[in-house]
């Protein structure tokens, strides 16, 4: 376990690790946040959408 706690970039991937793991937990147990992120009221998916679908 020393590992996980040896580098600076060792410690940030486990925080993003973690972090990742909680929004899944949390949009997965929250209907509402499930919703938000999901179901279109999330603005980052109109510009994902917006970008894949723009031919320049």
């Amino acid at each position: 376990m020393k590992f996980w706690f040896d580098t600076l970039r060792s410690r940030l991937l486990l925080t993003l690790v973690t972090y990742a793991l909680y929004l899944l937990l949390y949009i997965a147990t929250d209907s509402v946040a499930r919703d938000y992120y999901l179901g279109g009221g999330y603005p980052a998916w109109g510009y994902v959408i917006d970008i894949v679908t723009t031919s320049s």
